[in-house]
């Protein structure tokens, strides 16, 4: 497996510059990492990514009135950004709210048959067929409203007193399949394709119940005078969505990746556009004449033929075409995923967030995690973390975010925030808590804390907040990485934290940090240690033949750092460079930066601090050195580096 780099495409109106710090590759036992920051220490770009109108305006697709947002209204040449999702759900949520008010639920049969009939719960839909020896029902639809489900069943029940033999699930998407118990508690078998189970297994949702059955490719089931055929038709909309087809009456279910009357904007946010198009092919070679989709276009909405399928796939395919082209100028991501990096970061310090370029890089990558290295704790309230993080992960498929937090340091959480220092190790605790409640969603989110607390109670309160829980159904699981440094937050993070960004880390310090490591494990309880966490340090890298040219080049960020990025008396970094044994290069940068003397700041930056925690000169000189940082016990490393070469360099390394 090859990893390296692709150099996105520089519009001529260049917007603000992020650089691509660092990349990142996964192997069996090791990965290296990539990070995104707001900017470098001598402002000249590394891996520019330019964030431009240009951007979006190459990705336009226009829609004609054959095809309206999703929820009615007619977008009459409306331009549709590719990777702007967010824009075109608004759109929807916005069409469908302005259409005529219509009952909360109805039952119809289908016209022509004299057993399908179709369950529509507010603007989601199912099918149910009703035979001489059962019934069989699909999607419960019943989330956010479990009413729903159980109102689904006894409109059954108004049809027929014939048993509910079978529940089948679309796809594994809650807003369809929540809500499966009233179905279950009347005898129902449920079944789905193989991936609903695995992605519910996962995520243990207590409102959506695990199918009983799973099918691969095809399966048909006969109940009385009834035959339904199930048919997995590759990628689409999601990776587990199955049509339904009643050969005898020729009806096709099939769920939000075929659209009637509308065009799915919500519905590409984590969608597989190419495969998309192949699997709407195989429905078209399908032989049926009335689809019944998952949602109604508008009150009223009509059943689809094969020809919206033709007009949706010429739409998509010119859609392509049109990324394709952009893709083909540099404009893509596919080379870094494909070389097998695994993961880019962002960072924050008081100019470009760390979530913006995330979502971003959501729009243009399918698989290669997304991390924030760091967000700073005072930027923003824990739930409003939780809400950005999980949106950009719902944006990107789900399961690709990681959240690295921080506390950054007093200058900035007081001069530029205006938050007060406050006490950090409580503070972290309790924004890791209330961030862990929202995305678990157990039940509304309060917390009595130290440092903070839900629902707030202090100066200005009005007293009449209450807890409340995301309606949003996050990742529960989504993985929180601390970047730390001191003894007291480090135990703080192995106790708490899923993974950690160490401050100056260097492989010599791994046994003088492991007691603190194993320590907060121990806190942690649970056999919580080593093999469930991940630790990630950074190393800077350039191939050269010039080793003291290129660490020449480190020692303006390293005095910076030491010596201005925060206040005489609490600075993180000079107190890492003491940790790490060099107590007078640290007192001595500090001073001379402070006096203004940045020239003599630099030059009093030592060497050998430089190229400890660096992979610099040749090939054979970083090959060499990297095994002390392999063998160290870290479990990724986050490069930086502005040669293509290295970074290949490092994918092969870290096989």
């Amino acid at each position: 497996m090859k990893s390296t780099a692709a150099r996105s495409s520089s519009p001529a109106r260049a917007g603000e510059r992020l650089s691509v710090m660092a990349i990142s590759v996964r192997s069996s036992a090791r990965r290296i990492a990539a990070s995104l920051s707001g900017e470098s220490y001598d402002r000249r770009p590394r891996w520019a990514i330019t964030l431009t109108a240009r951007c979006t305006e190459a990705t336009r697709v226009p829609l004609d009135a054959a095809y309206p947002a999703q929820g009615g209204q007619v977008m009459s040449r409306t331009p549709f950004v590719i990777g702007c999702a967010l824009v075109v759900a608004g759109l929807g949520v916005a069409a469908y709210a302005q259409q005529p008010a219509q009952p909360p639920y109805a039952t119809t049969r289908v016209e022509g048959t004299d057993n399908v009939y179709i369950f529509r719960g507010g603007n989601h839909q199912s099918m149910f067929v009703v035979t001489s020896a059962g019934v069989i029902a699909t999607d419960p639809i019943g989330y956010g409203r479990p009413q729903m489900a159980q109102t689904y069943v006894d409109e059954i029940r108004k049809v027929t007193n014939q048993p509910i033999k079978y529940l089948v699930y679309s796809h594994h998407h809650f807003d369809h399949i929540a809500g499966g118990k009233p179905f279950k508690d009347a005898g129902a078998t449920i079944l789905a394709h193989k991936r609903v189970k695995e992605r519910l297994v996962a995520i243990q949702d207590p409102n959506t119940v695990l199918p009983d059955e799973t099918m691969d490719k095809t399966k048909t089931l006969k109940l009385g005078n009834t035959t339904l055929e199930l048919t997995y038709v590759g990628l689409n909309h999601s990776d587990s969505s199955i049509v339904m087809r009643l050969p005898k009456d020729k009806i096709l279910f099939a769920v939000d990746f075929i659209p009637v009357g509308s065009y799915p904007g919500r519905a590409m946010i984590d969608s597989y556009p190419i495969e998309w198009e192949d699997s709407l092919k195989r429905v078209m070679a399908m032989n049926w004449d009335t689809l019944i989709p998952g949602h109604t276009a508008q009150p009223g909405g009509r059943l689809g033929t094969k020809d919206d399928v033709q007009k949706f796939l010429n739409r998509l395919q010119e859609t392509s075409a049109t990324v394709k082209a952009e893709a083909q100028a540099g404009g893509c991501w596919d080379r870094v995923e494909k070389e097998g990096f695994d993961s880019v970061w962002t960072a924050e310090a008081y100019g470009s967030d760390a979530i913006t370029p995330l979502a971003y890089l959501a729009a243009l990558t399918k698989r290669i995690r997304l991390g924030t290295g760091i967000m700073q704790l005072a930027a923003r309230p824990p739930a409003t973390a939780a809400m950005a993080v999980g949106t950009v992960d719902a944006l990107a498929g789900g399961g690709r975010v990681i959240a690295g937090l921080g506390v950054s340091g007093p200058q900035i959480v007081e001069g530029w925030y205006g938050q007060p220092w406050g006490r950090p190790y409580w503070r972290i605790r309790d924004y890791v808590a209330i961030m862990r409640k929202v995305f678990e969603r157990k039940e509304p989110v309060a917390h009595e804390g130290r440092e903070i607390s839900l629902p707030y109670t202090g100066p200005g309160a009005l007293g009449v907040g209450k807890p409340l829980i995301s309606i949003l159904h996050m990742n529960p699981r989504l993985p929180i990485w601390l970047g730390t440094g001191t003894e007291g937050n480090v135990k703080l993070t192995a106790e708490i934290a899923d993974g950690w960004l160490p401050l100056g880390f260097v492989p010599r310090l791994m046994p003088m940090l492991r007691p603190w490591l194993d320590e907060g494990f121990r806190r942690a309880g649970g056999g919580k240690g080593f093999a469930s966490f991940e630790i990630q340090p950074r190393v800077e890298v350039a191939i050269t033949d010039d080793v003291r040219g290129a660490l020449a080049r480190m020692k303006p960020r390293v005095a910076l750092y030491v010596g201005g990025m925060g206040h005489r008396d609490k600075n993180f970094h000079k107190d890492m460079m003491v940790r790490r044994g060099f107590d007078d290069a640290a007192q001595r940068i500090q001073e001379l930066f402070l006096a203004k003397r940045k020239d003599e700041a630099v030059a009093a930056v030592p060497d050998e601090f430089c190229d400890e925690m660096a992979l610099v000169g040749s090939v054979d000189r970083i090959r060499d050195r990297y095994r002390a940082w392999a063998d160290c016990g870290i479990t990724g490393l986050t490069i930086t580096a502005e040669q293509p070469e290295a970074m290949e360099l490092m994918a092969k390394l870290a096989r």
